[in-house]
């Protein structure tokens, strides 16, 4: 019986636990505040860069960016032996042809 008196005193007291309680108000400026957020006009420039400063597309953009710097660098190292193999190839002709072209007498520089 005493415990079934303390279980209805809980009760009672967790309800009258609301009898204080009053309404919430709001700042006065929050109705102006929104009404005026609601009514302006967003520019093309601010909608750009609320886009843009977003962090997904910050992320993505970074990640697009280290993808595309890899590409290159696997496609020039590619290339820069391709341009060996090329240069290697040159024939005993047309390699005396770039030496004779470029020396240079410098005994005799007078005319």
């Amino acid at each position: 019986m005493n415990e079934n008196k303390h279980t209805q005193s809980r009760v009672d007291a967790i309800l009258n636990s609301t009898d204080g309680i009053t309404r919430a108000e709001a700042n006065p400026f929050l109705y102006t505040r929104i009404m005026s957020k609601l009514g302006e006009e967003r520019s093309v420039w601010a909608v750009i860069s609320g886009f843009v400063t977003r962090p997904a597309v910050v992320l993505s953009t970074l990640c697009l960016v280290i993808v595309l710097n890899v590409f290159v660098v696997v496609n020039s190292k590619e290339d820069t032996a391709n341009t060996a193999t090329q240069t290697n190839s040159l024939t005993d002709n047309e390699y005396q042809q770039m030496a004779s072209a470029t020396t240079y007498d410098y005994v005799n520089v007078e005319p």
